[in-house]
């Protein structure tokens, strides 16, 4: 059990010390998962005060708080894993945004999430999906900095497509639509699935049908690729080295996909 009076605390005394740490300029609460969890629910009490922002990662829904006093604004990066039906953009709370990654797990495949399932645990995760929300939560953190820093206002809320049932909306690859989505997918590489079921865990991803492409084919493939790469870096969903990652990685084993380069690349260790 979280003793969420701790945190409080800590916040306070960060907030009022300049002995350790110096004058504290500016105070973030971030967390992922279970700690995103914790510094959401944290946010109404007094997160909303005592941090110049929260950024909470893969964390349940929680309702938007409209008339608090002192303010300060919450950005919530989700997956599709973790998409609520009722997190939509609320115009009456401009301190608040919400992101969706259509078609991302809760746990991307990356080099620090590899080697911690082991044991009682799936033994790997690798090769589970190319879809990695990282790199989009790099730029959101960058972008928030800047709103609390410069008073520049991030991206808009992206959420995913409803129909009027309050059910997502897919395309003819059953891949998600709205969000942020990732090229791969708006270039329709494979269906991208959010959430499977690895030894009793729906954590982890999954993809299928990945498209082939012939040599021919690659030039235009690339092309294509790199626009919808820069539409993100240009919207403020991506920074220039995580741009620049995507491309690589897309063009890194012609004539292969982004998500065929994937597969090879955890294949080859």
């Amino acid at each position: 059990m979280v003793d969420l009076n701790i945190i409080r605390q800590f916040a306070i005394e960060l907030r009022e010390s300049e002995g350790f740490f110096g004058k504290v300029q500016h105070l973030l609460s971030l967390g992922f998962s279970d700690s995103g969890q914790t510094i959401h629910s944290i946010y109404k009490p007094f997160g909303h005060k005592f941090f110049d922002l929260t950024i909470a990662g893969t964390a349940p829904f929680i309702e938007p708080v409209n008339g608090l006093r002192n303010q300060n604004p919450i950005m919530v990066l989700n997956t599709e894993a973790d998409f609520n039906a009722r997190a939509v953009a609320n115009p009456n709370f401009p301190a608040y945004r919400y992101y969706t990654l259509s078609c991302c797990p809760h746990i991307p495949d990356t080099r620090l999430t590899r080697p911690i399932f082991t044991g009682p645990f799936p033994p790997s995760i690798a090769g589970t999906t190319p879809m990695n929300w990282s790199p989009f939560a790099r730029a959101l953190f960058e972008a928030g900095d800047k709103w609390v820093r410069r008073g520049k206002q991030p991206p808009q809320s992206a959420t995913l497509k409803l129909n009027s049932r309050g059910e997502i909306v897919r395309d003819d690859m059953q891949n998600a639509l709205g969000g942020i989505r990732h090229p791969a997918v708006q270039l329709r590489e494979a269906q991208f699935i959010a959430s499977v079921d690895r030894n009793g865990w729906r954590l982890f991803g999954d993809y299928r049908n990945p498209r082939q492409i012939t040599d021919s084919e690659f030039p235009e493939y690339l092309r294509s690729f790199r626009r919808e790469t820069y539409e993100l870096f240009e919207a403020g969903y991506l920074t220039a080295d995580g741009r620049d990652h995507l491309i690589g990685k897309a063009q890194s084993r012609p004539p292969n996909t982004f998500t065929l380069s994937y597969r090879g690349l955890v294949v080859l260790g």
